[in-house]
């Protein structure tokens, strides 16, 4: 079965109420030569009919589409039986979306909107992105000239991106001119991609505080370090540190749950450290 996935995204910042969805997307079926799947990005169109649209409208259709989904779901109980029922923790299931590396069955509502709420958070003007060496441009779609053609219209230029304000204007003039026609208008964005890749390497790393005293795990075979996919990892001499005795709990519960067969215990360690 064909769904979407959203890889991920960069929106663009027109003014603190005001975005571009810029996202990076492709189909699960569709690749290219080197079987690597397609992918690429644009506009979204998902939730907005104009380019630019406001951060509120946005959240408020993503919200909007979460109850379609529940009311199509309720809809195919009644056809069918309980197992259509809507699972919040499925939502990609129910709406073909996958959101990075998971699978439809794995990303949660919370997952996808999220998506949205972090490109609205983490927006970048043109001016910034053109710093970090992205340059944008808008375009008249490709399959729709001979359309624009036998209306009589323009097949209006390309129009490189210098300024929030010019791109604006440009924007709002080519959305004007084929209103009612139909036309997909789409931003080509060169260089994205190492935004996107600077940004990642750029995150602030989290800020550790000294502390007098932690909490560490002890487990029959050395110091608790972290979970893995098929365990867990340990070491004789380092420990993971809790700063508190509810959070080592915690992460000492789901060991218990996972390998009820071994013995963990909760240690304070009266040590100086850096969580």
């Amino acid at each position: 079965m064909s769904y979407t996935i959203l890889y991920a995204k960069q929106f663009i910042k027109i003014d603190e109420a005001r975005v571009i969805p810029f996202i990076l997307q492709g189909d699960n079926n569709v690749y290219e030569t080197d079987r690597k799947r397609a992918r690429d990005w644009s506009n979204s169109r998902m939730f907005n009919r104009t380019i630019i649209t406001s951060n509120e409208t946005l959240l408020q259709e993503i919200e909007r589409f979460k109850q379609d989904t529940i009311e199509r779901c309720n809809e195919d109980v009644k056809q069918y039986d309980g197992t259509w029922a809507y699972d919040e923790k499925r939502f990609g299931y129910h709406t073909g979306i996958a959101v990075g590396a998971r699978h439809t069955t794995k990303t949660s509502f919370g997952m996808f909107k999220n998506f949205f709420v972090s490109g609205i958070n983490n927006a970048k003007t043109i001016e910034e992105l053109a710093e970090l060496g992205c340059s944008l441009a808008i375009r008249v779609s490709e399959y729709d000239k001979e359309k624009i053609t036998k209306a009589g219209l323009e097949v209006k230029p390309t129009v490189n991106f210098t300024s929030t304000e010019q791109a604006v204007a440009t924007i709002e003039e080519y959305e004007a001119y084929y209103k009612g026609h139909n036309v997909y208008l789409y931003i080509y964005a060169y260089g994205m991609d190492r935004v996107v890749e600077k940004s990642k390497k750029t995150k602030t790393p989290k800020q550790k505080t000294k502390v007098d005293q932690y909490f560490q795990i002890n487990t029959p075979f050395g110091l608790f370090v972290k979970n893995t996919s098929r365990g867990f990892q340990y070491s004789r001499w380092n420990a993971k540190a809790f700063r508190t005795e509810k959070d080592a709990c915690k992460s000492l519960d789901t060991l218990k749950n996972k390998f009820p067969q071994h013995n963990f215990t909760v240690e304070l360690v009266q040590k100086e450290a850096y969580i």
